[in-house]
Formats: C-alpha cells, sequence, structure tokens
C-alpha cells in the first residue's frame, strides 16, 4: 500500500474508506462463490441416489448386466465423492484466502481485527477442531462402496471384474489424493484463527 503524506486529512480518511469498501466488495464476491460451492456439494447426493435407484431399477429388469450394475454403481459414487470434494476444497480454498491474505489487510487498515468472526468463533467452541470425520466420510464412502462390489462381485469374478477393478482403484486415488489435499487447506486457515 502506497503512503499519501501529502494529502489533506480528509482525502487521506476518503482513500482508506474506498480501500477498506474494495476489501470488503471482495469479501462479498468472495461469499457468493462459496454459496455456489456448498450448493454443489449437496445438489451432488440427490442426483447420486437417483441414479442408483435407476440403476439398480435396470438391474433388476435383467437390462444390465451385473459387472455393470456393480461397477458402474462404485464409479457413480466416486464421480460424486470427487465433484463433492472439488466443491469441498473450494471452499476452503476461498476461507483460507479470507482468513490469512484477507483479514490482515483489513486489519491493518482498520486498526482492530474484530470483524468476520464465524471461524474464529467455531474455534472457541470447539467445533472447527475436528473437521477431518466430515472432509473424509465421502472418500471412506467410496472406498466402503468397492468393497461392497468387491464382495458381491466375488462368487462370479471375471477378468472384466480385474479391469473394472483396476480403473476403479486408479479413480479411488486421485480421490484419496484429494481428500489429503483437503485435510491439508482446512489446517493451513483453521491453525491461523
Amino acid at each position: 500500500m502506497e503512503k499519501i503524506d501529502a494529502a489533506p486529512q480528509d482525502t487521506l480518511s476518503d482513500a482508506l474508506k474506498l480501500l477498506v469498501q474494495a476489501h470488503f466488495t471482495e469479501y462479498q464476491a468472495i461469499v457468493a462463490r462459496i454459496s455456489r460451492f456448498v450448493s454443489l456439494q449437496f445438489v451432488v447426493w440427490p442426483v447420486w441416489v437417483a441414479f442408483l435407484i435407476l440403476v439398480a431399477t435396470r438391474y433388476e429388469t435383467k437390462k444390465l448386466s451385473p459387472i455393470l450394475f456393480a461397477w458402474g454403481s462404485v464409479l457413480a459414487t466416486q464421480c460424486a465423492v470427487q465433484i463433492y470434494n472439488f466443491a469441498l476444497y473450494e471452499v476452503y480454498n476461498h476461507v483460507r484466502y479470507i482468513e490469512n491474505a484477507l483479514r490482515p489487510k483489513v486489519a491493518t487498515l482498520l486498526g482492530t481485527d474484530s470483524f468476520w468472526g464465524y471461524e474464529r468463533y467455531l474455534n472457541k467452541t470447539g467445533k472447527a477442531n475436528h473437521p477431518l470425520i466430515g472432509d473424509i466420510a465421502p472418500t471412506v464412502g467410496s472406498l466402503a462402496m468397492i468393497g461392497l462390489a468387491t464382495l458381491w462381485r466375488w462368487h462370479s469374478w471375471s477378468k472384466w471384474d480385474f479391469l473394472s477393478l483396476a480403473i476403479i482403484a486408479i479413480v479411488f486415488n486421485v480421490i484419496r489424493l484429494s481428500a489429503f489435499r483437503i485435510v491439508k487447506v482446512r489446517a493451513e486457515f483453521s491453525n491461523t484463527v
């Protein structure tokens, strides 16, 4: 920030007000983006359930092979989990920016940091101290789905099951890495408030 030493006090005050207003406008834009990502996180689950119901109906009417039913359901689960993980990472990434970059700038300008207190409130009440369960639960659920499909197909295992499981394992590794990224970014802003 460039200092304006020669400016009259009123001009300096107006310049600081404009700068603070610009930061608050940025904050509002970021919060709007966070809201969209949170919506994406939760819209994925009804779509996933509807897909599973459709697939189960097709399987029950013998219009879908058992291999496609099992591994297609697992792949749909993994897609849902990855979309959820992507949105959660973006939410945390935006909050990290607010807490680690934007808040210090505004605090310097205002001379106080008694604003945007929700993350600090969560830390004080203990609600933010153990987000790990919510952060990794979908990933664990995806792994459980792989286990269920493997157990269900075990009695009639074929080369297509091996191929499907290999593809599913690669996709699961992407999900696992995504979950680690989520936990890491969450720690980067929860440790600062």
